[in-house]
């Protein structure tokens, strides 16, 4: 986050609260406080998809510090957390987009075909 304002012009604005989840997300998983980590995963999926690429920052971070068994049923835990969000905002936005526009939003939500 320190160099956003050295390559401006590479960084979009609203990638800068994304920045600050993971960074917040990162020092919760060194720091073990995994009451706060779990809300804050949640917000990072709500605001982009790659919060998926966080579960496997997990596995990597709580490799040998942790129980193989707590760490595969967290990381277990984080991926259908994941999946769970990302089915509700691509039904939520299927639903919406069938009322506006009459679109069919595939795999990808921001993909969308139009039906006519």
């Amino acid at each position: 986050m320190a160099i956003g304002p050295l390559t401006w012009q590479m960084v979009h604005v609203y990638d800068m609260p994304v920045m600050a989840l993971w960074a917040l997300a990162l020092l919760l998983m060194v720091r073990r406080q995994w009451a706060w980590f779990w809300p804050v995963f949640i917000l990072a999926c709500l605001a982009k998809e790659t919060a998926a690429l966080m579960v496997l920052v997990f596995v990597a971070v709580a490799l040998g510090r942790m129980d193989h068994r707590r760490l595969l049923g967290m990381a277990g835990g984080l991926a259908v957390i994941w999946g769970v969000i990302r089915l509700a905002l691509c039904t939520f936005s299927l639903a919406v987009a069938d009322k506006t526009s009459n679109r069919i939003c595939l795999i990808n939500c921001r993909t969308c075909q139009s039906t006519q």
